[in-house]
């Protein structure tokens, strides 16, 4: 048989599906909303004037679709069926490079998810523990974002990548300055001059900075590096020497180097500011195991969030506020300045109880 003529009705085979986008617009125009029952079978089939077979694959295709809700021997109800095109519009793409199931990783994804309930956005995440560490998703060019949330850290190469997304980016939780999008970060530099000019002013003069080598960027951490130029700022500006502070750097999953190269040191150190608080934890432990007590022997400071686990110290230091870097990046990702905005974020400083003032000489 030769091709069909242009306004020539489809053949049985395809009639279905013209009634089944017949039905979907009369759904999405509100005759039949969502949970509304639709006629049944043979009252459709005598409409459109086709047999009860084709009413039925009509029905099949729609409740695929997720637009209708079919019960057995019961009447057929409107469903919301969003297509994935229409999901997308407008919504808001959250790339995490690292899994959020920790407590403090919950608290960053409740302000993402707050700020998101607050305008009205929905959604979309993409997560994975290595690929988006490396991979850039060049597919969300073509889909109908609002825009990008990147939750930090990103190698340098693949943050210039977003740069050309021709989306609105906002990055969390890391330093941008350096990139034509937005960011959200801690303002790291005054937090650590103020932590350190804090223990100068307890009388501390011989004090240690430990920071942060991660793994995935294979370099010093860009919060840690600010950090640690923000520590020796401090000591400049107070009247330290060279050989009063000194700066560390340790990995992921210990810091021994650091630990036993601090505790040689002599005169000793009598205060340490770490940049995470897993490392602090191991200059808790490695104080213990040599008889010292903190904060009686050695004062110690991290930057650090609010916990509730009764297991971990009571932390003097930066206390960092997560759920307002969601907020704020999605609040700045909506309204997207013509140029870029960096909204540093200030811990609050908390007193704890892993400070004191220099210990007297015996």
């Amino acid at each position: 048989m030769g091709q069909l003529k242009r306004g020539r009705p489809r053949g049985k085979s395809t009639r279905y599906i013209a009634i089944a986008a017949e039905i979907g617009e009369k759904m999405a125009a509100g005759e039949w909303p969502v949970g509304h029952p639709l006629p049944s079978l043979r009252e459709l089939a005598r409409r459109h004037r086709v047999s009860f077979k084709t009413i039925h694959r009509a029905f099949a295709l729609l409740k695929s679709r997720g637009q209708l809700h079919v019960r057995p021997h019961r009447v057929a109800l409107a469903a919301l069926g969003a297509p994935l095109e229409g999901v997308l519009r407008d919504a808001i793409a959250v790339v995490l490079p690292q899994s959020l199931t920790g407590s403090w990783q919950g608290q960053f994804w409740n302000g993402i998810a707050h700020g998101a309930k607050k305008l009205g956005a929905t959604l979309v995440v993409l997560q994975d523990d290595e690929r988006w560490k490396t991979e850039f998703p060049a597919g969300l060019r073509d889909a109908p974002l609002r825009g990008v949330l990147l939750v930090g850290p990103f190698r340098p190469g693949l943050l210039r990548q977003y740069e050309s997304l021709g989306l609105p980016v906002v990055l969390l939780d890391q330093p941008g300055e350096d990139y034509q999008f937005h960011s959200v970060s801690v303002a790291n530099y005054d937090a650590a001059y103020d932590a350190t000019a804090r223990l100068i002013a307890m009388g501390h003069r011989r004090i240690a900075f430990i920071g942060y080598i991660l793994p995935s960027l294979l370099t010093v951490e860009p919060d840690a590096r600010q950090r640690q130029l923000g520590f020796a700022a401090a000591c400049k500006a107070k009247g330290l020497k060279d050989g009063d502070y000194r700066s560390f750097l340790a990995g992921t999953s210990h810091a021994t180097q650091a630990i036993q190269a601090l505790h040689a040191a002599n005169p000793p150190f009598t205060a340490v500011i770490t940049s995470k608080p897993m490392h602090a934890e191991q200059v808790f432990a490695a104080a213990k195991a040599r008889g010292q007590r903190i904060p009686r022997d050695l004062s110690l400071v991290t930057f650090h969030v609010k916990t509730s686990d009764p297991m971990q110290p009571d932390w003097s230091g930066p206390r960092l506020d997560l759920d307002q870097f969601g907020i704020q990046g999605v609040e700045l990702l909506v309204r997207n300045p013509r140029t870029p905005q960096h909204v540093l974020l200030t811990p609050v400083w908390h007193d704890g109880k892993t400070t004191a003032p220099k210990p007297k000489r015996k």
